[in-house]
């Protein structure tokens, strides 16, 4: 599975079959993010997050099946450059990192 973000007034976020390049689905964010800076795809595929480029900078976690925001939480990085979920099996623990700094976050959006 491959993920991509856009950028636009209403940004949306779509996951890619990365075999047959065929869509799965497409999970907009709210209007006012901007854009996606990142995205990542949990270990079990189940779950994406992403940070938004709106002046919050916002980080996202969806469930891929139903679309259903788990969070939105604001991020304490300036200038997110990548992301991703830890690769420990049944973990949704995920990564934000910029220039000299790394956060991490649960499941429900808590820095930890």
């Amino acid at each position: 599975m491959a993920a991509t973000g856009q950028i636009g007034a209403r940004p949306f976020i779509c996951l890619w079959d990365s075999e047959t390049a065929e869509l799965i689905s497409k999970i907009s964010l709210p209007k006012g993010s901007l854009g996606i800076k990142c995205v990542a795809i949990s270990e079990d595929k189940e779950y994406v997050a992403c940070v938004d480029m709106s002046d919050k900078i916002q980080v996202h976690m969806f469930k891929i099946s139903t679309k259903a925001k788990m969070f939105v939480t604001n991020s304490t990085i300036q200038t997110v450059t990548d992301m991703n979920f830890s690769l420990k099996k049944g973990s949704l623990e995920f990564a934000c990192c910029g220039k000299g700094r790394i956060v991490w976050f649960n499941e429900k959006g808590k820095q930890i």
